[in-house]
């Protein structure tokens, strides 16, 4: 009777902590979306978002999916067809699966630990841990990477104490699943193997656990492999941006954390394209996406091996910036929207608490050896080493969190059991590590931070500005960033491209040349300063710029269609027909260039085709001009 009555207890603690999850969740979306950071949309929160709708659509090998997690995407298609398209419902959505995280969480400690203490602190912790809240509200993969993982764990802690041939299979469809989220747990799937061969030898065979693991993580991978051969011709369920994440992470330029590349912008599709023609560049050669990936991990090697100590030091700097306090932003940042929200300026539990606990967990762990706590262990091992030989930012550490919290909370408990068993020796010396490991963890080894540092953050919010039509708070937000950052490339682009809007073209023309200037590279900025030209009937100017962007970037449809458009203007209507056309190719539904196309057919008095284009314009949306369209009339046979 006791023990039920402490089993209830138990679950009843349990729910109040969920409950309380999910309150803070909606608190914190409620307020998020009464400011313009909730309607910014992430480089990456774009493209997922774009997919999605793809997906909706019935576009299930839409080209750009194969340069991105595919997962998300089809949990954001799923989360709009149920609950509509808003991105509200997929905060709610993701706040609901954020809190039944920290179910999870009290599981996988019963499981690991044989005690629910422990399992409801770390719940706890996980409820009210503010970068947990924080991403809940965003179109990013951060909040269901966490859910499947910890999933993926308590199913394995499962299988082993059941031992069925079904729950491991289910364990490898969830295995695969998490590294289609993100690729860093990928690392942990070998690493099994380990615990694997821990295993007793009672029940099924021993070969035989992994092998039928195994078979649920091909399930699962196979599908989407035969999806990107035929999509790309490349036979692998993954992204092909491996390569390339390697170098921004082992190159003569890196830091730790994301550095951008020379001549690749910071967007993700658009990175991987131009990493892409990037390698072509450098070898000579007309690399396929995967090769061009090989390329980049080849030269990575290159570097590594003929600088060992430049590559040891890297390795320790990443190694200090995984177990620093700061949550160092990359497209969001915590510090910056944490001004404008109230609830996450409460002080929740924060890496720097969490980090040190954790790693006292981790010696305590290893040193006593509890039962199930080997799993735990090897994650937290096998997802720090993926960021060491990568790069570390707090999104891509954030996964890793919650199992932390987990060894956080048995390091608490066990100082609790000390306590209680007066063992005073043995808890001055826990105490004291953990007082270093605190230090270690709290020091402040890099100065400009995303605590005090940011300049991508006021220009996120200039672009949340412009999206919603506030030109004027627009250009101030990008003034901020370019004056934190006079390098900021972007800052300065979208200053001219706003300009542009309010009319104040010769400032934008200055913002496009400033761009250029810092990279001369930037195709849409030749693109833009063109537009600018044409409107100040700077026709030569013009014509430079567009040949200069088309010079970088050949396949640019838009470029060629500005160009078509100077030379329609001149006049030199043989010029601007070959330029529609080309723009054609590149982008057969580009309505406007058939449009325009027709129109130039028309002037040479080619009927045929000027009638042709007309209807493929007419066909994908465009408004004809009625005189034209009854003068085209007449000549339709």
């Amino acid at each position: 009777m006791n023990i039920t009555i402490k089993l209830k207890r138990h679950w009843v603690i349990l729910t109040v902590i969920v409950f309380l999850a999910l309150i803070l969740r909606f608190i914190y979306l409620g307020q998020i979306a009464s400011t313009p950071l909730f309607y910014f949309f992430s480089a990456d929160s774009q493209h997922y978002n774009r997919i999605a709708l793809e997906i909706l659509g019935g576009n299930i090998a839409f080209k750009e999916s194969v340069y991105m997690n595919p997962v998300y995407p089809i949990f954001l298609a799923l989360t709009y067809a149920v609950a509509g398209r808003s991105l509200i419902s997929v905060g709610i959505v993701q706040a609901v699966l954020d809190s039944l995280s920290c179910v999870l969480l009290y599981m996988i400690c019963v499981r690991a630990f044989k005690k629910k203490g422990i399992g409801l602190l770390a719940a706890l912790t996980y409820a009210c841990y503010s970068m947990a809240i924080f991403y809940t509200a965003f179109l990013m993969r951060a909040t269901i990477s966490v859910f499947v993982n910890l999933l993926l764990v308590f199913s394995l802690l499962n299988a082993k104490d059941r031992d069925r041939p079904f729950l491991w299979l289910v364990s490898g469809i969830i295995a695969a699943t998490s590294t289609l989220i993100t690729s860093n747990t990928l690392l942990f799937i070998p690493l099994l193997a380990v615990w694997f061969a821990s295993l007793d030898r009672k029940g099924l065979k021993k070969v035989l656990r992994p092998v039928i693991f195994t078979a649920g993580i091909l399930l699962i991978l196979t599908p989407f492999s035969f999806r990107n051969y035929a999509i790309e011709g490349r036979f692998s369920p993954f992204s092909v941006q491996g390569g390339f994440n390697f170098y921004i992470g082992n190159s003569p330029g890196a830091t730790g954390s994301y550095v951008p590349v020379r001549g690749v912008s910071d967007l993700p599709v658009v990175s991987i394209t131009d990493s892409i023609r990037l390698a072509r560049d450098e070898s000579g050669e007309m690399l396929t996406s995967s090769e061009a990936s090989r390329y980049w991990f080849s030269k990575s090697l290159r570097f590594i091996g003929g600088n060992p100590r430049l590559f040891l030091i890297l390795l320790g700097r990443k190694f200090l910036l995984f177990w620093n306090n700061v949550e160092l932003a990359s497209n969001l940042n915590f510090y910056f929207c944490r001004k404008y929200i109230p609830v996450l300026k409460i002080p929740f539990f924060s890496f720097g608490m969490i980090a040190p606990f954790a790693m006292l967990g981790l010696v305590l762990a290893v040193k006593r050896r509890p039962p199930g706590a080997s799993l735990i262990i090897i994650f937290i091992a096998a997802y720090m080493l993926s960021l060491l030989l990568y790069f570390v930012s707090a999104r891509y550490r954030f996964p890793c969190a919650p199992f932390l919290i987990i060894s956080a909370s048995y390091a608490v408990f066990d100082l609790g059991e000390l306590l209680k068993h007066r063992k005073i020796k043995d808890l001055s010396f826990y105490v004291a590590a953990l007082i270093a490991f605190s230090v270690f963890v709290n020091i402040d080894y890099f100065p400009v931070n995303s605590k005090n540092y940011f300049p991508t953050a006021h220009y996120n919010l200039g672009l949340a500005y412009a999206r919603s039509g506030e030109l004027d708070k627009a250009v101030a937000e990008y003034k901020n960033a370019i004056e934190i950052k006079p390098d900021h490339v972007y800052a300065h682009y979208n200053l001219g491209f706003v300009y542009n809007r309010k009319d104040r073209v010769d400032e934008a023309i200055e913002k496009y040349k400033e761009a250029i200037k810092l990279d001369p590279d930037f195709d849409q900025a030749y693109n833009d300063l063109g537009i600018a030209y044409r409107r100040k009937g700077l026709l030569d100017e013009a014509t430079a710029v567009y040949k200069k962007a088309l010079e970088i970037n050949p396949d640019f449809a838009e470029a060629h269609y500005n160009l078509a458009n100077v030379y329609s203007k001149k006049e030199m209507r043989a010029e601007a027909i070959a330029e529609y056309r080309k723009a054609l190719e590149i982008d057969p539904d580009f309505g406007e260039a058939h449009n325009n196309l027709s129109f130039a057919y028309y002037q040479t008095g080619d009927y045929e085709r000027a009638v042709y284009h007309c209807d493929k314009a007419i066909e994908h949306g465009v408004e004809i001009h009625s005189a034209f369209l009854e003068s085209l009339n007449e000549h339709r046979k």
